[in-house]
């Protein structure tokens, strides 16, 4: 059960980043780096 949960959250985790990393791509792409104040 607990290697279950594990994994879920896991993969919860991976999906956020990945959607993250999407985003970034897309707002880079967009011109508006500035939102990042980086």
């Amino acid at each position: 059960m607990w290697k279950v949960e594990g994994h879920r959250m896991e993969e919860m985790f991976l999906k956020t980043d990945r959607r993250k990393q999407f985003i970034e791509r897309i707002w880079k792409k967009m011109g508006k780096t500035r939102y990042s104040s980086s």
